[in-house]
């Protein structure tokens, strides 16, 4: 994980020099992690678990000073994520019966500004994506019914979902004025059956970068 912990938010001058920085990027900051690198099991104190809020699952977190009511952040979230376990269904071609097909395992992520854990805050959702997994499904010839005698004919699927990359991005148009903190999330919005859920992510990058408003001379904070 790495973090730009160069925060001195004061409020700039409204000179020529900070006219001619309408449009560029004027400051950078990211939060990322890989589950497999890190050593001997210990898990970032920034990864340790945060109370659940309605589902939520943490993800990431930065922040970024804002010292223009003018700028505006642009917020970029990638993800690696699987929904773990298996989904296994039978299906008697003896009778007539009807089979519970999982094509898809769906997740949505949203980037607050704001804590959504915090009970006491005020965090604003500013924007939501939501992306699936798909299932790969291996067909089987099963015996249904093995007490009796003869093979009962039926099919077994299983189902097991694959891993995704989700990537989007979105702009904070209205930011805060000074230290203005970034919180990214996941939460499952399948619940086919107990055995197959999302816990988290193996990777996450997350970024925070304000930028100037072109054509815009305002410095007021």
């Amino acid at each position: 994980m790495g973090k730009d912990q160069n925060h001195n938010c004061r409020k700039k001058d409204c000179d020529e020099k900070e006219k001619d920085k309408n449009g560029l990027l004027t400051e950078f900051d990211f939060d990322e992690f890989n589950q497999n690198p890190v050593p001997s099991g210990l898990i970032p104190l920034s990864r340790q678990p945060i109370p659940e809020s309605g589902g939520l699952i943490p993800l990431a977190n930065t922040d970024i000073c804002i010292d223009d009511k003018c700028d505006r952040v642009l917020l970029n979230a990638a993800i690696n994520w699987t929904p773990t376990g298996t989904f296994t269904e039978t299906l008697d071609l003896t009778s007539v019966d009807s089979l519970s097909f999982l094509p898809t395992f769906r997740a949505g992520f949203t980037i607050w500004r704001g804590n959504p854990f915090n009970p006491n805050g005020q965090a604003i959702p500013i924007c939501s994506f939501i992306d699936s997994s798909p299932s790969n499904t291996t067909i089987t010839t099963v015996d249904v019914d093995p007490t009796t005698e003869g093979f009962q004919l039926g099919l077994s699927f299983r189902n097991v979902f694959s891993p995704v990359t989700t990537d989007f991005k979105c702009v904070d148009e209205h930011p805060e004025c000074g230290k203005v903190e970034y919180f990214l999330t996941m939460v499952q919005l399948d619940f086919f059956t107990s055995s197959v859920s999302i816990t988290g992510a193996s990777a996450v990058t997350f970024t925070a970068m304000e930028i100037k408003k072109h054509d815009d001379d305002c410095c007021d904070c």
